[in-house]
C-alpha cells in the first residue's frame, strides 16, 4: 500500500498518473493566480489571456480569439462581454467582413493590462521559483507535447 507524507492516504496509482500531476499542478497555479491576480483585480486567467491576445492582436475577431483559446462560441461571448462591461475591450464592426466584430483593447484595458502584466509576472515568478531556466523551459516544451 502506497502512502503519501502529507495525509497517509493511499493514493493508488494516482502518483504515477501524469494527468494526476497535471491537475495537481494546474490548481496550486491557480491558487496562486487567483491570490496574486485575481482577488486583488476581480480577473480571471481566461479574462487576461484575451486581453492579452487581443492587444497584440488588434482587430482580430470574437471567433478567431475563441478558437486560439480552444473556447467554444458561448464561453469566448461571455467573457468578451465582461471585459466590455468593464470597459477594458471594445468591438467594433470589422471593416473587411460586417458580419464580425473586431476587438480592441480599450485605453483604460491597456492601463489595467500595465498592472496584471506585473502581477502574472510575480505569479510566474511564484510558480517556478524552485526552477532553474533549463528545467523551466523543459517543462514548457514538455507540456506542448501533451498539448
Amino acid at each position: 500500500m502506497k502512502k503519501t507524507e502529507k495525509n497517509d492516504l493511499n493514493m493508488d496509482i494516482l502518483p504515477k498518473l501524469v494527468g494526476y500531476h497535471l491537475r495537481m499542478a494546474q490548481l496550486s497555479s491557480y491558487r496562486d493566480f487567483s491570490t496574486r491576480v485575481g482577488k486583488p483585480t476581480g480577473t480571471t486567467p481566461a479574462q487576461l489571456a484575451m486581453l492579452l491576445l487581443v492587444e497584440a492582436n488588434p482587430g482580430i475577431s470574437q471567433t478567431h480569439l475563441g478558437e486560439a483559446m480552444t473556447m467554444d462560441r458561448a464561453s469566448t461571448m461571455s467573457i468578451i462581454d465582461k471585459l466590455e462591461k468593464r470597459n477594458w475591450l471594445s468591438r467594433n464592426k470589422s471593416l473587411e467582413d460586417r458580419r464580425k466584430h473586431a476587438l480592441q483593447v480599450s485605453p483604460r484595458g491597456r492601463i489595467m493590462l500595465r498592472k496584471l502584466r506585473a502581477g502574472m509576472m510575480r505569479h510566474e515568478a511564484g510558480i517556478t521559483g524552485r526552477l532553474d531556466a533549463r528545467e523551466k523551459q523543459l517543462l514548457i516544451e514538455l507540456l506542448k507535447k501533451i498539448q
